[in-house]
């Protein structure tokens, strides 16, 4: 019983984290715009408006998740199968698998951060939104690369230190 209730309260927390993540997302972007073309803007106005675009915004971020995961569970059933098979055949197979996997990951991750943008600025539907993200990721592929290595730089750079913090920290 305690176990079940422990299941509810925590999928109950990851549902409002959800809602709460897809409205402040739609927020962010609107207030950036605003902003960006119209000087001062207030919280407000921008989480009225992602209150607005939540379900547009909620199908597309979905959709991005389910992306992802049959993305990981097709890799995996490959390099099993694979395995399976032979086994330095599997170890020589993931040199290529890892990064046929960063990759998609990286074009899935970029698509959808324009794809944010049309829903939102734009007011576009789901797919739309996508078609209209790859347009753009086409035509502006170096940018959109750069802002990329840029997060991942960021993000190793916050692991390290983190890491190096810990270390420092649980070390006696």
């Amino acid at each position: 019983a305690a176990l079940a209730l422990i299941v509810f309260f925590g999928l109950l927390i990851a549902i409002v984290v959800l809602i709460l993540h897809v409205i402040c997302k739609s927020a962010l972007i609107y207030n950036v715009y605003q902003i960006e073309t119209h000087g001062e803007h207030g919280i407000s106005e921008g989480w009225d408006f992602g209150v607005k675009r939540f379900w547009t915004m909620l199908g597309l971020t979905l959709l991005q998740y389910f992306c992802l995961a049959v993305l990981v569970v097709a890799l995996m059933m490959i390099e099993i199968v694979i395995f399976a098979i032979a086994m330095p055949l599997g170890f020589l197979s993931l040199l290529f698998a890892v990064p046929v996997f960063c990759g998609a990951v990286a074009l899935i991750v970029l698509v959808w951060n324009y794809a944010d943008r049309f829903v939102v600025l734009e007011s576009r539907g789901v797919f739309d939104a996508i078609s209209d993200g790859c347009n753009l990721l086409r035509l502006q592929w170096q940018p959109s690369l750069q802002m990329l290595l840029a997060k991942f730089l960021i993000a190793v750079t916050m692991v390290v230190a983190s890491a190096v913090v810990g270390l420092a920290v649980g070390l006696p």
